[in-house]
């Protein structure tokens, strides 16, 4: 088993993706690798796990850090319609986050449409990206429900085609093969998934999570960050990570990180500091979230106040009050941020000069200057 898993992996990271009828007709497809790790840091052997509902074995592959790298199952039914079976023999790969890794067919196997037509090449690409596709409409739903009932004339057409496929569905399956495409899509993303899912969320470490957050699939990210206890300590590495997703993930990615920033992590100085590094480096949509974020925190590391405070005579008037309703909520009134949102009061932009009497107002004033700066400027209201 371990063997075949291994050489399943070796192609797929030399970026061949289709099958291989030289080799004894073996047929192997799978999507690309994620998460990086070092293909040759294999043990040799693999952890064995059944899924108490379904009696089901799964299979997980390690390496020698005993960090889970891929799972396997090996699939054993039959497609039938109409009373019609075949039998579909094969393994099905799933990453360590429960997304769709690839599928392999014994030596000397293969996939066959409704009357018995050996699958191509195309065929079994086709198959590959629908099964890599978590969004098609075929999750709860039978396929008896998918099929016009009109469109099933005889029993020749086991898989539901036969040029009656429903148009409804015939973009989402393999020509001739239907129901096989609906059957091994629902392999992929049954219950085996979120038994996946369960076992690496129980043995998830921070050079686990870090691998994950790490990965060149938003949905991966996306899965880790879901993942973080809002009430932990952040190791190092993971807020590094964090940061690296804010400044450089794509928007979702990046907003989504955010919000999975807690209290309890804004608790560490130099998370707080990253994140301040950020807001002068990310696009405009994501500074107020990162000023909003700040609001969560129990207390503003110094270094943050003095690195924003450099902000102030900047930033534009929106900017501007995200900044100040920060200092409010902080209750930082130093002189010197008090001297320079004073300024404010005299560059002739009345936008920015209302936020920043509005901050003056709720401040205890002792400097003479600055006082009478804002009474000048009451005045001349």
């Amino acid at each position: 088993m371990y063997h075949s898993l291994l050489m399943f992996f070796v192609w797929m990271i030399v970026g061949y993706f289709s099958c291989f009828p030289c080799m004894a007709q073996t047929i192997r497809y799978a999507s690309t690798q994620t998460i990086p790790f070092d293909w040759q840091d294999l043990r040799h052997d693999t952890i064995y796990f059944q899924d108490s509902l379904t009696g089901i074995a799964l299979y997980q592959v390690r390496n020698f850090m005993d960090i889970p790298i891929y799972y396997a199952r090996d699939i054993l039914t039959e497609v039938c319609f109409d009373s019609i079976c075949r039998p579909l023999r094969g393994t099905i790969y799933w990453n360590i986050t429960g997304r769709y890794l690839g599928f392999a067919l014994p030596d000397g196997e293969y996939l066959s449409r409704y009357d018995h037509e050996a699958f191509e090449e195309p065929d079994y690409t086709q198959l590959n990206s629908l099964l890599a596709d978590p969004y098609l409409p075929f999750y709860g739903i039978t396929f008896q429900a998918l099929i016009q009932p009109t469109e099933i004339e005889d029993h020749t057409s086991v898989d539901g085609i036969s040029g009656a496929t429903s148009t409804a569905i015939s973009s989402y399956v393999v020509h001739g093969a239907a129901y096989t495409t609906y059957t091994m899509w629902n392999i992929v993303y049954g219950p085996m998934r979120s038994y996946i899912e369960e076992i690496t969320t129980d043995q998830l470490t921070s050079k686990l999570l870090t691998k994950i957050l790490q990965s060149d699939s938003d949905a991966d990210k996306i899965w880790g960050l879901k993942k973080i206890e809002p009430n932990a300590i952040l190791d190092i590495q993971i807020e590094r990570v964090l940061l690296d997703l804010v400044e450089n993930g794509d928007f979702s990615v990046a907003h989504t990180t955010l919000k999975m920033i807690s209290p309890r992590h804004l608790s560490s100085e130099t998370l707080q500091v990253g994140l301040l590094h950020t807001y002068n480096t990310v696009e405009y949509n994501l500074r107020k979230p990162i000023l909003q974020k700040f609001m969560e925190a129990a207390a503003l590391s110094p270094l943050v106040i003095e690195g924003t405070s450099k902000l102030l005579s900047s930033m534009n008037g929106v900017q501007l009050g995200y900044l100040l309703a920060l200092y409010e909520k902080h209750k930082i009134y130093s002189l010197e941020i008090l001297a320079t949102v004073a300024e404010l009061l005299q560059q002739g932009n009345r936008f920015k000069a209302e936020k920043a009497h509005k901050y003056l107002s709720s401040a205890r004033i002792d400097s003479g200057q600055i006082k009478e700066v804002l009474k000048a400027y009451e005045t001349s209201k």
